[in-house]
C-alpha cells in the first residue's frame, strides 16, 4: 500500500494496518504523469475484471498492461482530457466504468479525483452533485438509472453549481433520451449545459471504451418503433464496429442486428471458461449480444438481444418499460426490472414488473399494485 507519511503514521498508530503493508509514498509527489508511450511489451495479466453483463454468470477477462495503457491513452485523447479537469466519482471499483475512467484514468494522466463511496451515495445520491460544486469537477461518468434518480432529489440539490461540467458521460445500453431530458430540465438552473451531457459504449471484454459521443458534438438521437434512441457515439480509432444478422453476415447502415467489435485492447478470451470464448470471439471479433445499429458512423445501442420482450407478436425492450416505472408515484426511479414469462395458455409471453417502493404495506401499495398493473 503506497500513501503519503502523514498517513502511514495515522494508520500505524492506530494499529489499523502492520508496518511491514506500508511504504512511504513521498517520493511519488510531484512526479509527472504518465503521457502515451509504447506498451507493445507488456502483455502479462495485470489483474481480472469480471465482465458486468446483464444475463448470465459474471465471466472474467484477464487485462494486460498492454490493453490498459491503450485504452486509457486512446481515450483520453478522444475526450479531450486536459490540464485543469477533475474528475467526480461514486462509481464502485469493482466495475469497469469506475475502475477504468475513475481509478486508473486519472492516476496514469494525473488529473485529481474526488471519489465517494458507492454506498453513502445510495443512501445520499446528491452528494455527487456537491462534490461537483464544492471542487469544480469538469468529468464524471454514470449509469442512465442514476441520471434519474438525481432528478428525483433535485429539491436536496439546493446551492448546486454544475456550471464546471463539460461532459457528463453515460456509459449505458441503451442510453435513455427521457432520462438526459429529465436531469437537463430540473438541472438547467443551476449551470448544466445541454452540451455537458456525453455518452459511451464500453465493455469489460475491451477494457472500457468502444466510442465516445457527446464531445467532440451534440449526440445524435434517432427515432425507431416510437423509441427515440441516443447515439453512443464514434468508435475510438483502430476499432471496427459491425451489426451482424443472426446468422452472423454484415447487416446494412440503419439495420438492427448484433454489436461486434475488433479492437486493439479486446481480450483474448475468458479465464478458464473454453465455452463462452468460443461462443462470443469469432475470428478476432466479440460478439457482444448488444442489439443496436451505425448510422453516419455513430453507434445506437437498443438493448441486450437476450433481454427482448416478445409479446403477442410485438418486440417490446424492457428498458421503456422499466423507464416508464420510474414515473409512476411511489415507485424508487432505477429499482425496477421489466421481464418476460412464458405463459403456455397464452401461447406467448406476458410482462412482469417487478419494483420497489417508498409505501409501506396496506392499502397504498396494494393501489400502486393495482393502478399501475405491478
Amino acid at each position: 500500500m503506497v500513501t503519503s507519511r502523514a498517513i502511514a503514521q495515522r494508520l500505524q498508530g492506530k494499529g489499523r494496518l502492520p508496518r511491514g503493508l506500508l511504504e512511504d509514498g513521498s517520493a511519488l509527489e510531484g512526479s509527472q504523469p504518465r503521457r502515451n508511450g509504447n506498451p507493445s511489451s507488456q502483455g502479462d495479466a495485470l489483474f481480472l475484471q469480471f465482465s458486468s453483463g446483464t444475463t448470465g454468470l459474471k465471466k472474467g477477462v484477464a487485462v494486460s498492461a498492454k490493453a490498459l495503457l491503450w485504452q486509457v491513452d486512446t481515450y483520453a485523447d478522444r475526450i479531450g482530457l486536459r490540464e485543469g479537469d477533475r474528475i467526480a466519482s461514486w462509481l464502485p471499483l469493482y466495475h469497469d466504468m469506475g475502475l477504468i475512467a475513475c481509478f486508473f484514468l486519472p492516476l496514469l494522466r494525473g488529473v485529481p479525483l474526488v471519489a465517494m463511496s458507492p454506498f453513502e451515495w445510495v443512501a445520499h445520491p446528491e452528494m455527487l452533485l456537491d462534490a461537483v460544486t464544492r471542487h469544480r469537477a469538469s468529468l464524471a461518468w454514470l449509469p442512465n438509472f442514476a441520471y434519474n434518480l438525481l432528478a428525483a432529489r433535485a429539491g436536496a440539490a439546493a446551492g448546486a453549481d454544475l456550471s464546471s461540467l463539460r461532459a457528463l458521460i453515460n456509459c449505458s445500453e441503451p442510453v435513455l433520451e427521457s432520462s438526459h431530458r429529465l436531469f437537463l430540465e430540473r438541472f438547467a438552473p443551476v449551470g448544466l449545459r445541454r452540451e455537458a451531457l456525453a455518452s459511451c459504449y464500453a465493455l469489460a471484454e475491451n477494457t472500457f471504451a468502444v466510442t465516445s459521443g457527446g464531445i467532440e458534438r451534440p449526440l445524435a438521437t434517432e427515432t425507431r418503433d416510437g423509441r427515440v434512441l441516443v447515439s453512443s457515439g464514434r468508435a475510438l480509432p483502430e476499432t471496427a464496429i459491425r451489426v451482424l444478422d443472426p446468422h452472423g453476415s454484415p447487416l446494412a447502415e440503419g439495420e438492427m442486428g448484433e454489436i461486434a467489435i475488433a479492437t486493439p485492447c479486446l481480450f483474448s478470451g475468458y479465464v478458464g471458461n473454453p465455452q463462452e470464448t468460443a461462443a462470443s470471439l469469432k475470428a478476432g471479433w466479440f460478439h457482444t449480444g448488444d442489439l443496436g445499429f451505425l448510422r453516419d458512423g455513430e453507434l445506437f445501442v437498443a438493448g441486450r438481444i437476450k433481454d427482448l420482450l416478445i409479446i403477442g407478436g410485438r418486440n417490446f425492450y424492457p428498458q421503456d418499460v422499466e423507464a416508464l416505472v420510474d414515473e409512476v408515484p411511489g415507485v424508487i426511479p432505477g429499482r425496477c426490472v421489466a421481464l418476460g414469462v412464458d405463459d403456455a395458455a397464452l401461447g406467448t409471453q406476458v410482462l412482469v414488473v417487478i419494483a420497489e417502493a417508498r409505501l409501506p404495506e396496506g392499502a397504498a401499495r396494494d393501489e400502486l399494485r393495482g393502478g399501475s398493473g405491478l
